[in-house]
């Protein structure tokens, strides 16, 4: 017999006020593939509390992907790809609702992962793809690149997948303290509104 779920009023909001990021990277601004990307955003019915183009600069660039930087080497030439970021807007986009951050990883083009725990197979969420030849159809990464790291890591050019989406909550906040470090985005910029829609989809005025 299967049982329904109930969260608590304290769970439920959390719920409804999940967030995180989603950048639309250089290329997708160049190629004019970024309001596909929001058009899709749109049609899981989340709020975007805060869209706003903004251009990287060195420092909060290695900031933002220190991480990402951090795997690679040779260090000077990983630099000078992330460095190709700064020549050309990136469209910041904070996104809004239930179960967001799965679900923007997974339009990104991340893949399913999961975790054997005392011999039950656990989904754990969706990890991330940056090759795009590997991310599955359906995705913005799947749908609009079919290249690899090999031609972009010969040329010192970031690998041309379009977008980027926050890992965790952890991640989120850590990426949106940065933006906001260096002034890309400030807390104006976030504006709260109504879906109405959500009555119907979440059950919930929100």
């Amino acid at each position: 017999m299967k049982e329904l779920v109930k969260l608590n009023k304290k769970e439920l909001e959390e719920k409804y006020k999940e967030r995180t990021l989603v950048l639309c990277k250089p290329e997708s601004i160049i190629t004019g593939l970024y309001p596909e990307i929001l058009s899709r955003i749109q049609r899981f019915h989340y709020k975007t509390p805060l869209v706003k183009m903004i251009q990287f600069h060195k420092d909060s660039i290695m900031e933002f992907y220190e991480s990402v930087i951090e795997e690679w080497k040779p260090r000077e030439d990983i630099i000078k790809i992330f460095m190709n970021m700064t020549k050309y807007p990136t469209l910041v986009t904070v996104v809004e609702g239930p179960n967001s951050i799965k679900a923007m990883r997974k339009l990104a083009g991340g893949l399913p992962k999961y975790e054997s725990i005392n011999f039950n197979i656990i989904f754990k969420g969706y990890e991330a793809q940056f090759r795009p030849i590997n991310a599955p159809m359906g995705t913005i990464r799947g749908d609009y690149s079919a290249v690899d790291i090999d031609i972009p890591d010969t040329n010192l050019i970031p690998v041309p997948n379009y977008i980027h989406a926050s890992a965790d909550e952890k991640d989120y906040k850590r990426e949106i303290d940065v933006l906001l470090k260096y002034n890309h985005i400030s807390e104006k910029d976030f504006i709260e509104y109504e879906k109405p829609e959500w009555k119907i989809l979440f059950g919930v005025d929100l």
